[in-house]
Order: C-alpha cells, then structure tokens, then sequence
C-alpha cells in the first residue's frame, strides 16, 4: 500500500502458491487419450465375448487360445478386449463364473463349495475371497436371500 491507501502494483508480489494456481488455471486440462476402437474390431471383441458366454469349452480358455482362434496376437485381443468392454479377457471371464455361481447360490440348489467348483475354483477359500472381492459379500449370504 502507498501512502493514500491504495495498492500499488509495483509492491505486489504473488506468492508461490499464487503463481501454481493461476499457472494451473491457465494452462489447459488435458484428459488421457482413449483409444479409438475400429468396428472390425468392435465385431472381433464381441465374438470373444460371444464365445465366452456361450460355450462351456471357452468359459475357461486361455486367452492365448481365444487369440490363436481369432488370428490375432494376445496383445492385440487384450488390446480390442479392453477398450471394447473396460476389462481384460480373464477378469471378463472370472467375472462370468462368479455371477453363474451367484445365480446358482441364490437358487439354493447348490452348497457354497459346488458353487465354487462349478465356478473353476478348486479352492473354497479361493472362491470366497474372490466372491467377496467381486461383489462386496460372502457366497455364504447368498444361501440367505
């Protein structure tokens, strides 16, 4: 302040704090590119996927062998898969088993381990970390429902 009580400019000095939030709000917000997906590519992902939920050989493939089946490189279907339906082609897959083994709990035909088994789990604990992990409750609650 000058001695009339006004602000002089020349005596203003901004402080470090000041200067990153106006450098941040000057420079412009840039957001993660996403990749562009190509319609054949669209059709190639969804043939996995197809494959996937509906045959019993192919709830279980590797995606080595998915890849194998499509001519493409496993890269390249985690690459389509991914962009396509937000996830890779295993967490797809397991995410399929475990709501086939919800489905199956909540029609009380079927004990927590056959779920489990049915769901490619070959351990009880495996299935149940995974079950809760996935949808925030234990298989066990579902016999409850």
């Amino acid at each position: 302040m000058d001695l009339t009580g006004r602000c002089s400019v020349a005596s203003w000095s901004p402080t470090p704090q000041a200067l990153r939030t106006t450098n941040e709000e000057v420079r412009p917000q840039t957001l993660p590119a996403t990749p562009q997906v190509k319609d054949r590519d669209m059709v190639r992902a969804s043939m996995i996927r197809d494959r996937i939920l509906t045959s019993e050989e192919h709830q279980s493939a590797t995606p080595q062998r998915l890849a194998q089946e499509l001519g493409v490189s496993e890269s390249t279907l985690q690459r389509l898969f991914k962009a396509t339906y937000g996830m890779s082609v295993m967490t797809f897959q397991r995410t399929e088993r475990l709501n086939a083994a919800r489905a199956l709990l909540m029609e009380g035909r079927l004990t927590v381990g056959e779920a489990g088994y049915r769901a490619g789990y070959s351990s009880l604990s495996n299935f149940s970390s995974a079950f809760q992990r996935t949808f925030g409750y234990p298989p066990s609650a579902c016999l409850r429902r």
